[in-house]
């Protein structure tokens, strides 16, 4: 219906309705009443007209304002799709090319291994002489070593490469194994140095202990790489030395060394068969010498090995072993022996026994 049409609908319904309250003279009366009436429901149908649409406006108001968070969430919701599509494209790309990829991956790990490895080869020589020049400076053995570890690993790694049936040529095969010879040889050298100082325990713990600390401490470091590769399977790697058992022996070997003049003159005193006096009270003197050897091993060598290795018990029955082996000659030659020189060994013995008791020993 249009704007016009409900104007002169609202006119008809005006005039029926003034029609109805004038129907009869006397109603004119009613005519200021009626008036009065009339702008009171005006008043009321402007106000609540002006009510209405000052709420029709506010929820036109928000409505927009819910229109455009709408339209802002569903602009946000298509460029998401958008995003998310293009993610799928790109993953199934990525998906239909993952050998490939996985391919290059590996490709690009192994080129980067074999270049390291390279570099490693080819510094061997140069980290060898440098080894070697710190052996010769009498550098602290510790600094050296874990040089020597680091070399020796990457020297068994390139052999085991180079047998696993690579390709090399005759030349390149000769120049890889004159890297491993001076490997090879700075570990040698090494090792000589390191035992010779485990030999030489008894002076340098009175005149140099640091350095026998020292080397001590590179029997450990190795110890702990055996006790790593026993723990990993690797029994029989070649980087599993068993450093600690061979240092006891080398303090055997000390001790043996030490003794080994004057069991020479023990046996060249059996073969004498006469004038053993002077020979006797030289024995015994170098025996004394010894015995009086172990107190220092008591105090001084003790200290400078870790509790495990108990180094005073295994120096100290080594003593005993080659003192018996002393007395074992004397004993072959007793019927040789004059009277005095019986008598002098009987008090020898028991001599060494208070000195070997007042140690703690049997």
């Amino acid at each position: 219906m249009s704007t016009a049409e409900e104007a002169n609908d609202a006119r008809r319904a005006a005039i029926a309705d003034v029609q109805r309250l004038l129907q009869h003279p006397d109603d004119l009366k009613k005519l200021p009443a009626l008036r009065q009436e009339y702008l009171m429901r005006q008043q009321g149908n402007k106000a609540a007209l002006s009510s209405a649409v000052a709420a029709q406006i506010e929820a036109t108001r928000g409505g927009v304002e819910m229109l455009n968070t709408a339209l802002a969430a569903i602009q946000a919701l298509r460029s998401d799709f958008a995003t998310i599509e293009a993610l799928c494209t790109e993953s199934a790309s990525l998906i239909q090319s993952h050998d490939k990829i996985q391919l290059l991956s590996a490709v690009h790990g192994n080129l980067h291994s074999t270049l390291k490895d390279v570099e490693n080869i080819v510094a061997l020589p140069r980290e060898a002489a440098a080894a070697q020049q710190l052996l010769d400076g009498e550098a602290p053995l510790l600094q050296v070593y874990q040089r020597l570890l680091v070399l020796e690993g990457t020297s068994i790694k390139a052999q085991a490469a180079l047998e696993s049936g690579t390709q090399v040529n005759l030349k390149e095969a000769k120049n890889l194994n004159s890297y491993f010879q001076r490997v090879r040889a700075a570990l040698v050298k090494f090792e000589e140095r390191l035992w010779s100082v485990v030999r030489a325990f008894l002076p340098l713990s009175r005149g140099n202990p640091g350095q026998l600390i020292d080397a001590l401490q590179v029997i450990e470091l190795q110890d702990a790489v055996d006790s790593a590769l026993v723990a990993a399977g690797q029994v029989g790697h070649p980087l599993r030395k068993a450093w600690r058992r061979r240092c006891i022996g080398q303090l055997g070997m000390s001790v043996q060394e030490r003794f080994a003049p004057l069991l020479a003159r023990c046996s060249r005193l059996v073969m004498a068969g006469e004038n053993t006096d002077a020979q006797v009270s030289a024995i015994l003197a170098d025996a004394d010498a010894f015995l009086a050897q172990l107190p220092d091993v008591y105090e001084y060598v003790q200290v400078c090995f870790p509790p495990s290795y108990s180094v005073f018990e295994v120096v100290s029955a080594e003593y005993c072993t080659h003192l018996a082996s002393m007395l074992d000659f004397i004993g072959l030659c007793a019927e040789q022996l004059a009277n005095e020189d019986i008598l002098r060994v009987v008090g020898w013995v028991g001599g060494a026994g208070d000195a070997l008791c007042a140690l703690g020993l049997p």
